[in-house]
């Protein structure tokens, strides 16, 4: 079973991800412009905080040393929503929101197997799995409204 605080508040945390999409379906002009922002920002903002987690994980786990290659791994899903921002920003926004599902879908299937081998409370990988379709699914949905 998942924890009540981690599931609510990690539901809360799909809201920014709908709102803009909902603000995009009905804006017009710049206002579509700053939904499609908010959103990509947004999603930059939880990769940083996923990757955190492992860094912190690491952090914890290894005390003296931690592992240079953890660590390294762990700045990879801010790097990629920083670099969607830029992509988003340079106006290739449909790929910025694509390289955004496929970092969600890679630190999901890291999670899953860390939740798999002990690395991470087993409930962990089922509250991954809800959060990440949603943020997916979200994604999916920005680029097929601009399409």
């Amino acid at each position: 079973m998942i924890p009540a605080p981690a599931l609510w508040l990690g539901l809360a945390g799909l809201i920014p991800f709908y709102a803009p999409v909902i603000w995009r379906l009905f804006a017009e002009g710049p206002d579509a412009g700053r939904a499609e922002i908010a959103f990509t920002l947004y999603a930059a903002v939880i990769l940083s905080f996923l990757g955190g987690t492992r860094w912190g994980r690491e952090v914890v786990h290894a005390m003296a040393v931690p592992r240079a290659r953890e660590l390294t791994l762990a700045i990879l899903p801010s790097l990629g929503g920083w670099l969607a921002v830029a992509a988003h920003l340079g106006g290739y926004k449909q790929i910025a929101w694509a390289g955004l599902i496929l970092a969600f879908a890679l630190i999901f299937f890291w999670d899953w197997r860390g939740a798999k081998d002990g690395t991470w409370p087993e409930w962990y990988g089922r509250l991954r799995l809800m959060l990440s379709f949603g943020a997916v699914f979200s994604a999916a949905v920005m680029i097929v409204l601009n399409v």
